[in-house]
């Protein structure tokens, strides 16, 4: 009988859940799904027929063994975006978005920050990119902050004005769709594994829900359901 565990793991404020073995041994749940890593054919051929269609696609990089590092970022072509993912080390896993994401565009000033809290509703979650990448000797980056409050994303503008920006609710990275498509850079023998794997629930489970502001501590399911 394998008994499961729901567990927080703090560091990225996910919940994930675990399997234990009769004999004990610790086993990720998802490491025994199929990944796709980001060199597999359907995947490219998926990403390339987007762009061929949209004028951009968004594309959410979480590093692997980074500290919950991420980057957004924005792509017009795809060789770009290819050449983008042969430059990510193993284990790094991409999500690119088919759907347009973060549409109010523009320098912040007075009028751009009216125009996001008029925009945006308030208690979703928000993301704001830089669109341009800021640099510091031969390192470059796309800087973002996400909130949930108009408080919030009022501060975060009043501390980019005059930068162009990217901001709308933030994207949903944990969807299940045909307009999401996430994938894991492999190592360099092609084998794909990822340490932190998410997936969401198929139906709706209170205690499976988390929040990025407001994790409530869980119990065991030690009965055995999943």
């Amino acid at each position: 009988m394998i008994t499961a565990i729901t567990r927080v793991h703090a560091q990225f404020g996910l919940r994930l859940k675990w399997q234990f073995s009769p004999i004990g041994a610790l086993k990720s749940h998802s490491a025994m799904t199929q990944l796709t890593s980001t060199t597999d054919k359907e995947f490219l051929r998926t990403v390339n027929e987007w762009l061929f269609s949209r004028p951009e696609v968004l594309m959410l990089v979480r590093y692997s063994r980074a500290a919950g590092d991420k980057s957004f970022e924005f792509f017009t072509s795809f060789e770009r975006l290819r050449g983008r993912l042969e430059e990510l080390t193993p284990e790094t896993s991409v999500t690119v978005f088919r759907e347009r994401q973060l549409p109010l565009r523009g320098c912040v000033d007075d009028e751009f920050i009216g125009k996001c809290l008029n925009s945006v509703q308030a208690g979703l979650e928000f993301l704001v990119v830089e669109t341009a990448p800021r640099t510091a000797g031969n390192e470059s980056w796309f800087h973002h902050e996400a909130g949930e409050s108009h408080e919030e994303l009022r501060e975060v503008l009043d501390g980019l004005r005059g930068q162009p920006v990217a901001v709308g609710e933030y994207p949903p990275w944990l969807e299940r769709s045909l307009n999401v498509i996430s994938a894991y850079v492999p190592e360099e023998d092609g084998s794909v594994s990822a340490r932190w794997i998410y997936r969401k629930p198929l139906k709706y489970r209170p205690d499976l829900c988390w929040s990025r502001f407001n994790l409530r501590p869980l119990l065991p399911n030690l009965s055995g359901s999943s």
